[in-house]
C-alpha cells in the first residue's frame, strides 16, 4: 500500500514518453510499474488522458521578499508559479536586505518558509562589496551566485548590495571567488558603457514609443559582455550560467565557447521565445524588460540555439512589479515582466503546435535546471527523487485571464491577457501533495521547504 499513486498516465522525461504508474510514499516516487498491475495507493488518481510531466524547477525568478512585499511575497509568487507547473522556484537574491552574507541567507529562508506553497532555493549575491563572504554563503546552501553588471537603479539602492561588479576588474575578482565554491555563477550580461551611449542617443530623438527601449539596448550590448564574460570564465576555469539570452549573435559566441570546453550554461526565458520587440510597440512598458526583446528575426534564431543544444534550460525571470510602476513613459517605467503562470502554459502549446517535443520540454524546464544548480532530488520523475510532478490535458484550451493571477503583479501582464493556448494543466504536485488544481491553490502556505544543493 503506498501514499498516492497515479495511474494510467503519460509519464514524460527527457527521454521518452510512456505510459506508467507511478507509485509515491512519503513524498518521493518509490515506484515505476506498467499500468494494469493492480498497485494499490492510500489515494489513487486516474490520469487517463493526460501527460504527466515532471514539475517546473525554474533557475531565476524574483519575488522580493522580504522588503517590497507589495510587489510580490513568497505566498502569492508561489501560488502564481503552481499555477504555471512550477515545483521548485530558485529565487534571487535581491531583498531587502539583499543576501550578502550566510546569516541574512539563514535569516531569509526563516521568514519566507512560512509562506511558501512550492519548494524553493536562494540566492546569494556576488559582488565587488562581499568577496570575503561568498564562501560563507557557499557553505550555508546558497543553489548559486548572481552578479549585475550595471549599477543598480536609482532609488534600488538597498536592493542591490553585494550584487553588482561596476568594472571589469571587479568582475574577475567576483567570478575568482565564486569558482573557488564550485557553485554556478548567473551573471546579468549588458556592457553599462554602452547601454547608456545608446540610451543617451535615444533620448535624443524625442521618442516615446516602447519599440525605442529595443534599441537603446541593441545587441552588440549584450554580445560585448558575454565575450568578456566568457574569457575570464575560461581563464578561471568558472561555472557560468549567463542568464535570460536574448541575443542570437552572444549564443553563437557560447555556442562556440563550449566547443573549447568552457564551462558555460545558456538560460533564455518564455519572453524572447515567445515576443518580438512588436510587443513593445504594442504594449509599451508592459513588455519592458532587460536585455529587451528584440527582432521577429532573432527571436526565431533563438529556436534553432535551442534545438541545437546551446540553450541549456528555460526560466521564467519572473520580475513582478505595481501597474504604478510602468508609468512615467518608456524611460522611466521599470524593467521586468511577470511570467509565473505561463511558463509551462506557453510550452505545452509549443508542443502541440509541433515547435518543440514533450521530452525537450521536460529536459529544459525540469531535469537540466535541477542538474545545473544540484538540485539531487529535483526534475525527474524517477524511483528516490521526490514526487513533483504536473498532470496536463494536452487536448485542453487554457485562456490566460490577468484579473485572477495570483501575482501581486498581475495587472501588468498585459502582454499574455486573453492569450488562448492549446493544452491545460489540471494540477501541479510538489512531493506527493497536491498544491494547485483547476486554476485553485489547493494546500497551504508552508507546505514549500528550502532545498539546498548537493
Amino acid at each position: 500500500m503506498y501514499d498516492l499513486v497515479i495511474k494510467n498516465g503519460l509519464v514524460v522525461s527527457g527521454a521518452r514518453t510512456e505510459a506508467v504508474d507511478l507509485a509515491i510514499s512519503d513524498g518521493k516516487i518509490v515506484g515505476r510499474l506498467s499500468p494494469g498491475t493492480g498497485i494499490e495507493g492510500s489515494q489513487t488518481v486516474d490520469a487517463a488522458g493526460m501527460h504527466v510531466f515532471p514539475g517546473v524547477v525554474d533557475g531565476h525568478c524574483h519575488m522580493r521578499d522580504p522588503g517590497r512585499m507589495e510587489r510580490e511575497d513568497f505566498w502569492t509568487g508561489t501560488q502564481a508559479a503552481a499555477a504555471g507547473g512550477i515545483t521548485t522556484a530558485c529565487e534571487m537574491p535581491i531583498s531587502i536586505p539583499p543576501v550578502y552574507t550566510a546569516e541574512i541567507f539563514r535569516q531569509r529562508a526563516e521568514t519566507v518558509q512560512p509562506r511558501a506553497l512550492i519548494d524553493f532555493a536562494l540566492y546569494g549575491t556576488a559582488g565587488y562589496e562581499n568577496l570575503d563572504h561568498i564562501q560563507g554563503l557557499a557553505d550555508a546552501g546558497a543553489v548559486a551566485f548572481k552578479t549585475y553588471l550595471h549599477p543598480a537603479e536609482p532609488g534600488r539602492e538597498k536592493e542591490f548590495t553585494g550584487l553588482i561588479c561596476p568594472d571589469s576588474a571587479s568582475q574577475y575578482e567576483a567570478m575568482e571567488a565564486v569558482a573557488r565554491t564550485g557553485r554556478r555563477h548567473c551573471l546579468h550580461c549588458e556592457t553599462n558603457e554602452l547601454v547608456g551611449l545608446f540610451t543617451s542617443r535615444m533620448k535624443k530623438t524625442g521618442r516615446t514609443d516602447g519599440r525605442v527601449h529595443s534599441e537603446s539596448r541593441p545587441a552588440v550590448c549584450e554580445d560585448a559582455s558575454v565575450a568578456l564574460s566568457l574569457a575570464m570564465g575560461a581563464s578561471l576555469g568558472a561555472s557560468l550560467v549567463i542568464c535570460h539570452m536574448s541575443s542570437a549573435g552572444a549564443l553563437q559566441l557560447v555556442k562556440e565557447a563550449k566547443s573549447r570546453g568552457v564551462d558555460v550554461v545558456a538560460e533564455t526565458c518564455p519572453s524572447y521565445l515567445f515576443m518580438s520587440d512588436d510587443y513593445l510597440e504594442t504594449f509599451g512598458a508592459y513588455a519592458k524588460n532587460n536585455p529587451p526583446l528584440r527582432s521577429e528575426e532573432n527571436r526565431q534564431r533563438l529556436w534553432d540555439y535551442l534545438h541545437d543544444g546551446t540553450i541549456d534550460y528555460i526560466a521564467t525571470d519572473h520580475s513582478p512589479w505595481r501597474p504604478e510602476s510602468k508609468d512615467g513613459g518608456i524611460f522611466v517605467a521599470n524593467s521586468g515582466i511577470a511570467s509565473f503562470d505561463m511558463i509551462l502554459p506557453l510550452l505545452i502549446d509549443a508542443v502541440n503546435r509541433g515547435l518543440i517535443g514533450a521530452e525537450k520540454v521536460a529536459s529544459m524546464l525540469s531535469e537540466k535546471p535541477a542538474e545545473v544548480f544540484k538540485l539531487a532530488q529535483k526534475g525527474h520523475l524517477q524511483p528516490g527523487y521526490d514526487a513533483d510532478f504536473v498532470l496536463v490535458d494536452m487536448s485542453g484550451t487554457f485562456v490566460f485571464d490577468k484579473s485572477k493571477s495570483y501575482s501581486k503583479a498581475g495587472e501588468t501582464m498585459k502582454a499574455f491577457d486573453g492569450m488562448k493556448l492549446s493544452g491545460r494543466i489540471k494540477s501541479t504536485w510538489v512531493r506527493g501533495t497536491r498544491v494547485h488544481e483547476d486554476g485553485r491553490t489547493a494546500a497551504d502556505p508552508g507546505h514549500g521547504r528550502l532545498v539546498t544543493p548537493r
